[in-house]
């Protein structure tokens, strides 16, 4: 499956857009729309720049097709559209070893879609600390999930 433009418009709504490197709220080098630089743990100085919205959508696009293959990979159910969608948010800002470990078994186990939504909006903390914007990413991404 590929992610819609519901994904494209979810992880940009969230997200935000930077033109210039940042740390995000785990403390990680990020650049445009929540675009990991590396590791995160270090800012190469080619890097600390202003970058273009051209190349900030070109990586979001290259972002996008890595999370769409790891759920492609992952994943051997069926999912609507709108679960996809969903899905590829939330991998995109959790990871996909993230998603493997904690709903991809339950999803792949044919839970029902209210229980993957429960565990799929736990995720709302850094570290110990819940964020607002991340309880109303998980709540948005449940709406879409649970969306015909």
């Amino acid at each position: 499956m590929k992610a819609s433009e519901n994904a494209v418009n979810l992880i940009k709504r969230f997200e935000g857009c930077r033109r210039s490197p940042y740390r995000d709220a785990g403390g990680l080098w990020t650049i445009g729309y929540g675009h990991l630089i590396g590791d995160g743990k270090s800012l190469p100085a080619n890097i600390n720049r202003d970058f273009t919205e051209e190349e900030i959508n070109a990586l979001l696009i290259e972002d996008i097709a890595r999370f769409e293959r790891g759920l492609n990979m992952c994943l051997v159910v069926p999912l609507t559209q709108n679960q996809f969608d969903a899905c590829i948010s939330w991998v995109f800002n959790l990871g996909i070893a993230e998603f493997k470990k904690y709903i991809a078994p339950m999803i792949n186990g044919d839970d029902d879609s209210e229980e993957v939504v429960a565990e799929m909006i736990k995720f709302d903390h850094v570290g110990p600390k819940e964020l607002a914007g991340l309880k109303a990413r998980r709540e948005a991404e449940k709406e879409l999930y649970l969306k015909d």
